[in-house]
């Protein structure tokens, strides 16, 4: 582990509090927007990158120049789904992560600002994310040229709406990529209990708290709602990351199996001791790796889908 990854993690530890009522969740929300701002503020205007009106939400929308030159129909795409526990934005944080990976991959880029929970729960955001994707091919790109991206949240998010693609007959996008996924609502995995107190950033009973605020207390709601449970039968070719100490490792491992166990191809990508969503905190020199194995991966894909 690197002295930045360690030092992070002990920042985190130290700030680790149980979220557990409103107030505190109302707080959160004011310093992830501080954080954000501030951000958003040093970084300044993006060329290429705009905001722009889809129907109930916005999306963030980067196109490069030398990507725009390019008929619709060549456009290499990334469609990313934001983290954020189903209940949180960062857009200047995420709109830097979205355009790393497209400038790597020499792409455009899409990421919903889906509607987020209390104010909107379940199915809001997943509704967000599939219209968000079915705009995106309206627009005239082709499913062989784009991957899908989605961290924690958006990994979860990202499942639902390649499930209801499926079951929609709607084409596929040629890869995808997960970082530190959600997905699991029923938070069965060992994972979940054995790295209480391992883990430099969540408590489970901040899991349940944004559980209840996205689900509701409706059991069999729930049971319905988590995408661990769904089909992953043809999924397209998969590329995920985690960290052996998360809490939502497990939710990542089983994941993995499952596409695996339905005959498509999967690679997990197991850190040791970094802090959930690593691969986007560019600080770490572990980070910037995985940027670059996820880069690569995304490469093959789209060439694979470009040969067809």
């Amino acid at each position: 582990m690197s002295w930045q990854s360690f030092l992070f993690n002990l920042f985190l530890r130290l700030r680790r509090r149980i979220l557990c009522h409103h107030d505190q969740f109302n707080a959160l929300r004011e310093q992830v927007a501080k954080l954000d701002g501030r951000r958003g503020r040093k970084l300044g205007v993006v060329p290429g990158m705009r905001r722009e009106q889809w129907g109930e939400y916005d999306c963030d929308h980067y196109c490069p120049d030398r990507v725009a030159a390019l008929p619709i129909a060549k456009r290499k795409v990334v469609i990313y789904y934001h983290g954020g526990a189903y209940c949180l934005r960062a857009p200047h944080l995420y709109g830097m992560t979205l355009r790393t990976f497209c400038d790597g991959l020499q792409s455009e880029g899409f990421m919903a600002d889906y509607r987020l929970a209390p104010e909107h729960p379940h199915p809001a955001g997943e509704a967000d994310c599939l219209d968000a994707y079915r705009r995106v091919l309206a627009l005239g790109y082709s499913p062989a040229n784009i991957v899908m991206m989605g961290d924690s949240a958006g990994g979860g998010l990202s499942l639902t709406t390649l499930q209801a693609l499926k079951q929609s007959n709607l084409p596929l996008p040629c890869g995808l990529v997960l970082i530190s996924p959600a997905g699991d609502w029923h938070l069965t995995g060992a994972s979940y209990y054995l790295n209480q107190g391992k883990d430099p950033m969540f408590h489970i009973a901040s899991f349940l708290f944004f559980r209840k605020l996205y689900c509701g207390d409706d059991n069999d709601l729930i049971a319905g709602m988590s995408p661990l449970s769904g089909d992953f039968s043809n999924f397209p070719p998969s590329y995920i990351t985690t960290s052996d100490t998360e809490l939502m490792r497990d939710t990542a491992v089983e994941i993995h199996d499952k596409i695996r166990a339905s005959g498509g191809h999967s690679t997990l990508s197991m850190a040791r001791g970094l802090c959930h969503v690593y691969p986007l905190l560019g600080f770490m020199p572990e980070a910037k790796k995985a940027r670059q194995q996820i880069i690569e991966f995304a490469r093959q894909c789209l060439a694979a889908g470009a040969a067809e």
